[in-house]
């Protein structure tokens, strides 16, 4: 099985090894700062595909996995950009899954983005948030009902 699947009961079923992560916290994002996004809530954590400590996943697990996340900005009005991706192993130079987007209107922006990546035991990922704007700017939230309080993070292993 390399992808969910609804059965005929209503019920689903998932990979082999599948991960899901949420925040109930807002997190604020400094300004022309790189921010490891951190995650409080492990929702779903199918045969323990990977760790996680402090905004940080770490594969136990070596395989092929797609990982998706969606970021909830606040809403601000500028010009500025507001930049998330996926970065492996610490490396600053490589950005996977990049997503930018800028809010003129004032109104909250939500970000996505979606990558498969190999993995080796010990590799790790992180998702990263950047502000460029000349103010402060939270992410995520308590309300979850809204989609620019949401942090969430989703992995499944794939062939």
């Amino acid at each position: 099985m390399t992808q969910t699947q609804q059965r005929a009961d209503g019920t689903y079923t998932f990979p082999k090894y599948f991960r899901e992560d949420t925040t109930s916290t807002t997190q604020t994002i400094v300004n022309s700062i790189n921010t490891v996004v951190t995650f409080d809530v492990n929702k779903i954590n199918t045969n323990n595909p990977f760790t996680y400590s402090a905004g940080v996943f770490t594969c136990q697990v070596p395989g092929n996995y797609q990982i998706n996340y969606q970021i909830g900005w606040a809403g601000h009005a500028d010009t500025k950009s507001r930049v998330t991706w996926i970065q492996t192993n610490g490396d600053t130079s490589r950005r996977y899954g990049t997503y930018e987007g800028a809010n003129v209107s004032g109104d909250p922006i939500f970000c996505f983005g979606s990558y498969i990546i190999a993995f080796k035991k010990g590799d790790t990922f992180s998702i990263i948030a950047l502000d460029d704007a000349t103010n402060v700017i939270n992410v995520g939230g308590a309300d979850a009902s809204t989609t620019a309080n949401r942090i969430q993070m989703k992995l499944m292993n794939i062939i």
